[in-house]
């Protein structure tokens, strides 16, 4: 039988030990949702699923993953390391700081930062990622969104416009494949 973590530790030195572990499995927690996020995407792209289950969406039940949660890591891996180039298959690997400050955000925080990190400001956004909370990070990235003038962002006074709906639901109703390049080619999110 293993001995415990804190076998024979003073208090400090426990309390020492175990905020470390910690800390590093909150790292390794956030490193491993970025990683399946990526992992998934070639799954998807790839259909590696095809002979495993009847499509993406039933593979993810297969490997009892929620298809939410699936999508948040997908979108922020796509996000952080596909390159920007037309190029689908060019994927690029994360300085280790930007690493380290993304894994140890909340998911919906990754996930904001991802909605800005193509046409945002990066240094902006991980300076507010490493030094902000969660919560204050969220407000500030949700600032920064309203800022910036994304393309593709609707218009608040067209938003209602029945044609605006039309089309807006029909880029969704595409397969996420051809989603993608309609996002890519006129930047709507």
């Amino acid at each position: 039988m293993a001995k415990p973590l804190t076998s024979g530790l003073d208090t400090d030195s426990m309390t020492h030990v175990v905020l470390e572990a910690t800390a590093q499995a909150r790292q390794d927690f956030g490193r491993t949702r970025i990683e399946l996020g990526f992992l998934l995407i070639v799954v998807k792209e790839q259909k590696l699923w095809h002979g495993k289950a009847e499509n993406f969406s039933a593979f993810l039940h297969g490997i009892r993953l929620n298809s939410n949660a699936a999508n948040q890591y997908m979108k922020v891996a796509d996000a952080f390391m596909r390159d920007n180039s037309d190029n689908k298959a060019a994927w690029t690997a994360l300085p280790e700081e930007t690493m380290r400050i993304l894994c140890t955000c909340s998911m919906a925080v990754m996930t904001k930062a991802a909605d800005l990190w193509r046409n945002g400001d990066r240094e902006s956004i991980l300076a507010i990622l490493d030094t902000l909370s969660d919560e204050d990070a969220a407000e500030a990235l949700d600032s920064m969104r309203k800022d910036i003038d994304c393309p593709g962002r609707v218009v608040p006074e067209l938003e209602d416009d029945p044609r605006v709906k039309r089309v807006l639901r029909q880029i969704e109703d595409l397969p996420a494949e051809l989603r993608s390049v309609v996002r890519a080619k006129t930047g709507f999110r």
